[in-house]
């Protein structure tokens, strides 16, 4: 930041580039980020965690308008996020709120891995780079060396699953196990140590696939995108790489960070866990979702020991009272599995809740299958039941309340058998 603003000032210009008057919690969260912009002490770490609608992404938005308007290079500032419509939306943000300009780097962390790759290799793979697969094409070529492996008999695989071998889902299963292979840093060797140590003969099979595909990759000049990361953290792992990173980047945000994978925060940790670098990480833990994509929960919870401070948005501006108290109450107690708290959550809403019988409640837990009949009715029975039973519901709110349309209804279900039936139904 140019001319050094002490705590005080740094908060006022954040302050200043809300667009409505900052929330208590925000206003907290404002005073947190004045002291640790400027503070002299190792800045490098700080977890930002709230509900959907809690203002994560303005966080973000906001903290980085902040930072450009204080004076600080775009060109020093890196936002990284999960996709590239996310990317988009939040590149879009920033520039409406500083009307024009240079722009911060937005990307994935595919996106700014693939960069950091490119950047710094040798002449011939920068004239002809890897080419990234598709999760289809990697699907693919791991079906083909499976089948391969059966055809020449070079893989011994368990007896137990040789009629699941030949099925897209097995081939789908030995690639997200190799994706995770690669984010853990654990080679053929290794998981070979593995299988004999914990009785796992398919891991054998598993490590042999990997080392063909490995070699599969090098004679085609491709490469996944496990493959990408480890190589980008490999290379901020060298001491001039990263000495280039710092000297362009000082402040690097991440949205959605409970997503992140064992090889991203690496990344992260690698790259720029210095003092020298404000390293800001805005997520939901209890929206940890996409496993099957290498996603981690314990990622998150080794990143909250290894951070500075963790600050919390408490207030919701999407959710009506009502229903936020409900949530609350459900949530009181936190998610004692996955060791996570739950803070209450004020609500900022400006819409009114629908209007409800006497009696009811805006969160509402219909119980389909009592007790007494649980140990007699099946899984599947009680699902042949949630069609009519959501159908009938729909029509009766429709019916209590004239002024909602159908189209302002949404039902989320685990499946897309489940929504098909639903939708028959209705």
């Amino acid at each position: 930041m140019s001319n050094s603003p002490n705590a005080e000032e740094v908060e006022d210009r954040l302050r200043a580039s809300f667009p409505h008057a900052p929330t208590a919690s925000q206003e907290a969260l404002l005073h947190a980020l004045g002291r640790f912009l400027v503070s002299p002490q190792p800045r490098c770490c700080l977890i930002v965690r709230g509900y959907a609608g809690t203002g994560k992404t303005t966080t973000i938005v906001e903290s980085v308008v902040g930072r450009l308007t204080a004076g600080q290079s775009a060109e020093e500032i890196l936002v990284l996020t999960f996709g590239r419509r996310a990317a988009g939306e939040v590149r879009d943000r920033i520039a409406a709120r500083i009307g024009g300009g240079l722009l911060p780097t937005v990307a994935t962390f595919h996106s700014f891995a693939y960069g950091l790759v490119r950047a710094h290799a040798g002449a011939e793979q920068y004239v002809d780079p890897p080419r990234l697969l598709s999760g289809a094409e990697e699907d693919q070529r791991i079906r083909e060396l499976i089948m391969g492996s059966l055809e020449d008999g070079t893989i011994a695989w368990p007896q137990e699953l040789q009629e699941a071998i030949a099925t897209q889902g097995f081939a789908a299963e030995v690639r997200a196990l190799i994706a995770r292979m690669r984010e853990r840093d654990i080679t053929p060797a290794r998981l070979r140590a593995l299988a004999a140590e914990h009785a796992r003969p398919e891991w054998n099979a598993v490590a042999d696939i990997a080392e063909q595909e490995e070699d599969v990759m090098v004679l085609h000049n491709v490469m996944d995108y496990a493959e990408l990361m480890r190589r980008a953290v490999l290379l901020a792992g060298d001491e001039s790489v990263r000495r280039q990173l710092h000297e362009r980047i000082t402040a690097i945000y991440v949205d959605e960070f409970q997503d992140t994978d064992p090889l991203q925060w690496r990344l992260m940790q690698t790259a720029f866990s210095t003092p020298e670098h404000l390293l800001l990480m805005v997520g939901d833990p209890k929206q940890a979702i996409y496993r099957f994509r290498g996603g981690d929960l314990n990622t998150y919870k080794r990143a909250r020991r290894a951070v500075e401070r963790i600050d919390d948005l408490l207030d919701n501006r999407r959710t009506t009272s009502p229903l936020m108290k409900g949530m609350n109450d459900l949530m009181a107690p936190g998610l004692q599995q996955s060791e996570l708290p739950v803070p209450a959550v004020t609500p900022r809403a400006s819409v009114s809740p629908l209007p409800l019988h006497k009696g009811s409640q805006s969160l509402q837990l219909l119980e389909i299958n009592p007790e007494e009949d649980a140990e007699q009715t099946s899984r599947t029975t009680l699902e042949e039941r949630i069609p009519a039973i959501t159908t009938a519901l729909i029509l009766t709110t429709l019916s209590d309340v004239p002024e909602l349309d159908p189209s302002d209804i949404c039902i989320l279900v685990s499946r897309h058998r489940q929504a098909e039936a639903i939708r028959r139904q209705l």
